[in-house]
């Protein structure tokens, strides 16, 4: 317990901000498209996907 005390301080003190990271894997079949087009914006497929991981 104490280390994870001196670990919440330091985080306290350095103003250590909690991050959000999301990791999408699915399963690719012939009919699936890509979730990004070639200039890297979403495709209607890619935001139909994160809106349905993040409703999960």
């Amino acid at each position: 317990m104490k280390g994870k005390e001196a670990g919440l301080q330091k985080a306290i003190r350095l103003e250590a901000q909690e991050g959000l990271q999301l990791d999408l894997k699915g399963v690719a079949s012939d009919n699936d498209s890509a979730m990004f087009a070639a200039d890297g914006k979403l495709t209607k497929d890619g935001r139909r996907t994160i809106a349905k991981a993040l409703s999960a």
